[in-house]
């Protein structure tokens, strides 16, 4: 994303309002979701960076968070749940969850009467975003985190009406897609550099469609 056709790139003038409104507002905007745009809102990336980050969090960029991994840049954040179209009362399956961003955007868009279980694969990175995620107690009940591979999905807890990827996969396994349930939309970047978005329209059936993506880390086996 070009910083400078909203009018600087420097990070000390992204403050959380500009940020919020370069996502929401304008002939450019990326969400027009009013409930992604309100759980932009209250749920503040800067309590997902790390603490030499914090002076950066709202400007529009990728942000190390350990190991290896970033938090995505907050466009990339909203342009996928703009695909997902996420709803209230809805169980969702984050696979990649990071320092518990996206994690937490989920859980206050479903609500108390929905589930966002979320695995990552390094435990440094499920006690960041456990940390992390204590700013919102609020969401609590509403998120499982685990200390798992997710190349395959959660069999143990599926079928999800959503799952969210956040790292790429050379091909999206048929394992993972049939964890959908019938209506059920799943996101997932590729090694491609594109974003497949597959709905399941019946119990055998799939549509896939490819949208312009970005370079996400590969979906890795195993833990660490």
């Amino acid at each position: 994303m070009d910083l400078n056709k909203f009018g600087t790139s420097n990070p000390y003038i992204w403050t959380k309002d500009h940020l919020l409104n370069v996502l929401t507002q304008g002939p450019a905007k990326v969400v027009n979701d009013p409930l992604i745009a309100n759980a932009l809102k209250i749920i503040d990336r800067k309590d997902f960076v790390t603490e030499e980050f914090k002076d950066t969090a709202y400007i529009d960029r990728p942000l190390p968070i350990g190991f290896n991994q970033t938090i995505s840049q907050p466009t990339v954040v909203a342009q996928m749940l703009q695909l997902l179209k996420p709803r209230e009362g809805k169980k969702y399956l984050e696979i990649g969850s990071g320092s518990g961003y996206v994690t937490a955007l989920l859980a206050f868009i479903t609500g108390d009467n929905g589930k966002v279980y979320a695995l990552e694969r390094n435990q440094y990175l499920v006690d960041l975003a456990r940390k992390n995620l204590a700013h919102y107690p609020q969401l609590t009940a509403r998120i499982e985190m685990s200390f798992k591979d997710g190349s395959k999905g959660y069999p143990g807890r599926a079928p999800f009406d959503f799952i969210h990827c956040a790292a790429s996969f050379e091909k999206i396994p048929n394992e993972l897609k049939n964890q959908l349930t019938v209506g059920g939309r799943m996101v997932a970047p590729t090694q491609k550099n594109d974003i497949r978005v597959i709905e399941r329209v019946s119990p055998t059936e799939f549509d896939e469609r490819v949208h312009e993506g970005y370079i996400f880390v590969p979906i890795v086996e195993g833990t660490e």
